[in-house]
């Protein structure tokens, strides 16, 4: 670094720095740090009192080796450093939120070793994914400490756990890095949108009948399109679209995610599920308050099925005596089929025998014993061209047809 008339002028050597990588931003007063890849880094001091203007010079350099360098997406602002004394990210004329005045350079490599630490992998763990050294792994994570300022992880046996700081920043870098892959996805599929990926999850028991049939019936038409598929639980809060996991979501829970956008898609009916040799096996419908007096086997009180059952129970004038819990359907079904009580679960596609014949469901005749199947979707970005397909399927063929369980 030179200094004439103390006032400061750019490394002459910056204009190769730059070019692997993009300038750190801070404001007045402020160290600029780490510019550039790994491995690869220079310290511009850029010093001056707040509110006074820059050395000429300094400003026509640093205007000339941006326009000439740096990478569109991070040009500066040069009309801001005239009149404030600041770098700014060109962002801040798209991003409708708070001002960005520092830009932070991390290799996306080191970000994902952050994220996979962070979920609970190893160090171990992440230097087998990505072929690289342990050191290198944990070297990676202390600069990208330097970088934002503060420790990200702390250690806790053989794991490293996310600080606060930590905490916060995951939510970031998860967004970062899946607007990321999302446009490396959507260039490939701008080059052949019939050879994409649909990322789908589905509650398990939607995943027996509808999931299959809108899958077999998208790909005869898109048959190079190809899906990922990941159950979803009815008990978990969360949601896989919010997170970013997956592009949709069958699933019976309305999502009050401001990121979520959730679809009516159809009422699925609810059938009593009685044991095969139960004085109730041959009806073909039934009131919930014929069997108030029945054992039932139900789904934790976690599951929004089971929260909709108690409900049905309530408008029918009695609380159901529960033996048995349980955390998923087929339990519950095996649990009935042995003996054990009856239980309120989803009619099936066609009949009343569920598979394997064991026990007989029911037809229930309250009149809100229903529930809403729906397809969720992100709110807050668009779907890439392959899912968005999907998603148009799946809507307008149940606009179509309002499949329902008969």
């Amino acid at each position: 670094m030179q200094q004439t008339g103390g006032a400061d002028i750019i490394d002459e050597n910056f204009a190769d720095v730059l070019h692997l990588g993009t300038v750190l931003v801070a404001q007045d007063t402020q160290q600029v740090g780490n510019v550039g890849r790994a491995g690869v880094a220079r310290e511009l001091l850029l010093q001056g009192g707040f509110g006074r203007p820059r050395p000429p010079q300094l400003v026509k350099v640093l205007a000339g080796r941006f326009e000439k360098f740096a990478d569109e997406s991070y040009r500066c602002n040069v009309h801001g450093l005239k009149s404030a004394a600041l770098w700014t990210h060109t962002s801040n004329a798209w991003m409708p939120h708070k001002s960005c005045d520092i830009v932070m350079v991390v290799e996306t490599d080191i970000l994902r070793y952050f994220q996979h630490v962070a979920d609970g992998a190893t160090v171990t763990e992440v230097a087998e994914l990505y072929q690289v050294s342990q050191p290198g792994v944990s070297r990676g994570l202390k600069r990208l400490d330097d970088e934002v300022g503060t420790p990200l992880l702390h250690r806790s046996g053989r794991l490293l756990k996310t600080t606060h700081a930590g905490h916060v920043f995951k939510r970031h870098v998860d967004a970062v890095l899946h607007a990321l892959d999302d446009g490396l996805a959507a260039a490939e599929e701008l080059i052949d949108p019939e050879a994409g990926t649909v990322r789908v999850a589905f509650q398990l028991s939607l995943g027996t009948w509808l999931v299959p049939h809108l899958v077999a019936a998208f790909r005869q038409t898109h048959p190079g399109i190809r899906f990922e598929l990941e159950p979803s639980l009815d008990a978990l809060g969360s949601s896989p679209v919010a997170t970013g996991r997956t592009d949709l979501e069958f699933t019976t829970r309305r999502s009050g995610h401001p990121e979520v956008h959730w679809e009516w898609l159809f009422n699925q009916p609810l059938c009593l599920a009685v044991p095969p040799d139960h004085q109730l096996a041959d009806r073909k419908r039934i009131a919930l308050a014929d069997v108030a007096t029945e054992d039932f086997v139900m789904l934790r009180s976690t599951w929004e099925l089971r929260s909709r059952s108690d409900e049905l129970c309530t408008r029918a004038g009695f609380v159901p005596q529960v033996t048995f819990e349980a955390d998923d359907l087929p339990v519950v079904l095996g649990f009935v089929a042995a003996g054990l009580g009856v239980a309120i679960v989803p009619a099936l596609t066609s009949e009343v025998q569920a598979p394997g014949g064991r026990e007989r469901l029911v037809r229930l005749t309250d009149p809100a014993a229903y529930r809403e199947v729906g397809l969720a979707w992100p709110a807050d970005r668009r779907l890439l061209p392959s899912a968005d397909l999907f998603r148009r399927h799946v809507v307008d063929d149940t606009r179509a047809s309002r499949r329902e369980p008969r």
